[in-house]
């Protein structure tokens, strides 16, 4: 599944069924954060840095969605130390991808 496809199916499943059923889809946004991370270290930067976008997207949204509501009920991939760190990961691919600094780039 692609990444917009992957959204829109995230975001439909939790606005139609709550959020206690969107934790199901957290192995998968884990995965997502892993590919990203191989994608942009040894494979296509460009594919990589727009996982991480896409993640981002969900992660920014899952905060202002259930801000008011608590750490326990909405889980820790919303929590502002969590959100930092795949930001810290996507701005690091998007570097990457402007930038290259590999061997094989020069």
């Amino acid at each position: 599944m692609d990444p917009k496809q992957f959204r829109k199916k995230l975001l439909k499943d939790w606005s139609l069924k709550g959020g206690h059923l969107f934790a199901k889809h957290w192995p998968a946004l884990y995965a997502w954060i892993v590919r990203a991370f191989i994608e942009s270290s040894t494979g296509d930067r460009a594919v990589g840095s727009e996982f991480y976008r896409h993640i981002f997207e969900i992660l920014e949204w899952g905060r202002r969605i259930w801000s008011d509501i608590s750490k326990t009920d909405r889980g820790v991939v919303f929590e502002l130390s969590f959100v930092r760190g795949v930001k810290r990961l996507y701005l690091t691919a998007l570097h990457e991808v402007i930038i290259p600094c590999g061997p094989e780039d020069k």
